[in-house]
């Protein structure tokens, strides 16, 4: 198996620590079924009558894509109308389930339409069940969607989506599962998740065609939510304020694709960014003619290989602000359609224009880490009068007053995460201190460190521990890392295991790579790579866990 680096999910872990797809990813991810659910179970959950609780087999679904020996069906039922039937009938509120174990399937979709519209403010709950859908046409763009809020809210939960005609390698975007859309009134308080989009165009796109009067807002993605191979992480565009959630995917060309929205939590990992114009991508304004901010947008990313920068722009002819967004970017390896003279982020303007009267960036902070050193981490490809404060981290070798020219530049980061999923009884955590501090005279650090592991892909599933512990360290002039003291301050754990976390230095004597070809052994001082270890002890080993570290320096 494949060690992905990945970053946590503490704010879907707020809201639910049930997320079903623990214990069954990998099943799902070959079948499209679960192989058992956390929620679910094996008949359908007991009712009165009248009681508000709803189910799509009273209306005729029958979700056999899949037959009882797990073999497709060469005919399956197309359960659309049924669905469709049964969220007609639905009263306001109402929570209705899918039956446990069960595939659905709803043959082709038309291009740029939604398939199945939910109109009322209902809860939905597949309860573990698969949804399966194919393009009728093949088309680089579209909007193509299996389930649409329109001008509603709700919950969509515990399902496991896949368009079978999409490749991640190919033209086509796919089809999205769910879209929420709002056309001609505002709506808040969405639940979303958990989920498994094994292949299809994003985990959840919102957008607004009417940004001043009608948006969604309050929208969260509870428990385990990954990806296969999708197009887009998350597309936020001109709705979907107040976003939070945590996402995992393996193959993506865009793992956050956001324009026009407002306080905006994501944490997220990419196993692979495909090729694009960018892996990450910020605009102010995406419409042309069409005025709009990006504030107070916070992303962790960590991102195996990235093959797009992260960028922030504006589109052509469009206006728009960014504010107050900071970017924690974690990268392992950089793919080779990334030059090496190529800058990690970038922030340019798509027309090529010099945008002084059109975009605007103030507040912006950056984190970036990579293991490819020497790498330009940000740099401003097109020059403007209206930047203001940046602020990030002192990385070796890299002119900022040379890079970001129009930049009042502050520097200095005081937080930064990394994290992975594998197998975390075997696979260490470490965190570069001497690359995030890059101190050149003796230092104090002092700072806390918050560990969190879990026996699942989902950051918390089984078996969670999350410990805080107050560090107070020393770092000499030659990059030596000393741990004095380190204080547990507060720790939760789930599950019937108690993992216990450790943290240790580590460091690395690099003087030889340095020393130049006159330079004698007892002449050369020695330099090193100090280090932050953390692991966990006491998961069974190959099981696919996760873990993140955050060092919040003071």
């Amino acid at each position: 198996m494949n060690e992905l680096d990945n970053e946590i999910n503490q704010c879907n872990n707020q809201k639910s620590r049930r997320g079903f797809l623990t214990g069954s990813f990998l099943a799902c991810v070959g079948t499209g079924l679960l192989a058992s659910s956390a929620l679910g179970a094996e008949s359908l959950p007991a009712t009165e009558s009248n009681s508000g609780v709803w189910y799509f087999e009273d209306f005729g679904a029958v979700g056999d894509f899949y037959l009882e020996n797990g073999e497709v069906n060469a005919n399956p039922t197309d359960d659309t109308l049924a669905i469709i039937a049964a969220l007609e009938a639905l009263p306001e509120g109402a929570r209705i389930y899918g039956k446990p174990n069960a595939c659905y399937w709803f043959g082709e979709l038309g291009l740029n339409v939604s398939h199945i519209f939910i109109k009322k403010n209902v809860h939905i709950d597949w309860q573990g069940a698969g949804l399966k859908c194919r393009m009728q046409y093949n088309s680089e763009s579209n909007s193509t969607a299996l389930f649409e809020f329109l001008d509603c809210s709700g919950s969509f939960m515990n399902y496991v989506f896949e368009d079978i005609s999409y490749e991640a390698d190919g033209s086509s975007r796919g089809v999205i599962p769910l879209f929420i859309r709002n056309v001609n009134k505002h709506t808040e308080n969405y639940n979303i998740g958990p989920f498994h989009v094994i292949s299809g165009q994003s985990l959840l796109t919102c957008y607004s065609s009417n940004p001043e009067g009608a948006r969604a807002s309050d929208i969260s993605f509870i428990g385990s939510c990954t990806g296969g191979n999708v197009y887009y992480g998350v597309n936020l565009g001109y709705s979907g304020d107040r976003f939070s959630g945590a996402y995992s995917v393996n193959k993506v060309r865009r793992l956050a694709f956001l324009y026009g929205v407002d306080t905006i939590n994501i944490v997220a990992h990419a196993q692979m960014g495909l090729p694009s114009s960018g892996n990450i991508m910020l605009s102010g304004g995406h419409n042309a003619g069409v005025a709009a901010k990006l504030n107070n947008v916070v992303i962790k990313a960590n991102i195996n290989q990235l093959n797009g920068p992260v960028r922030i722009y504006r589109a052509a002819d469009a206006s728009g602000t960014f504010e107050n967004i900071d970017l924690d970017i974690n990268i392992e390896q950089v793919g080779s359609n990334l030059g090496a003279s190529e800058a990690l982020i970038v922030i340019d303007d798509s027309s090529g224009s010099t945008p002084s009267e059109g975009m605007s960036i103030d507040r912006l902070h950056v984190a970036i880490s990579n293991k490819g050193e020497g790498r330009i981490p940000i740099k401003q490809l097109a020059r403007s009068d209206n930047m203001g404060v940046i602020n990030i981290q002192h990385v070796p070798y890299f002119n900022a007053e040379q890079f970001l020219p129009d930049f009042t530049i502050q520097n200095g980061r005081n937080s930064f995460t990394k994290g992975f999923v594998g197998d975390v009884s075997t696979t260490l955590t470490t965190l570069r201190l001497s690359h995030i501090l890059l101190k050149n005279n003796p230092a104090i650090i002092r700072a806390h460190v918050t560990v969190s592991a879990s026996e699942g892909a989902d950051f918390f599933g089984q078996n969670t521990v999350i410990a805080k512990y107050a560090l107070h360290g020393f770092m000499t002039s030659n990059h030596f890392f000393n741990i004095q003291s380190l204080k547990l301050i507060d720790q939760s754990a789930t599950g019937a295991k108690t993992p216990e976390i450790t943290i240790v230095a580590q460091n690395e004597d690099v003087s030889a790579n340095t020393k130049g070809s006159g330079e004698s052994e007892d002449k050369k001082d020695p330099d090193y790579i100090g280090t932050l270890v953390c692991g966990v002890v006491g998961y069974e080993s190959n099981i696919l866990g996760s873990m993140q570290v955050t060092v919040e320096l003071f």
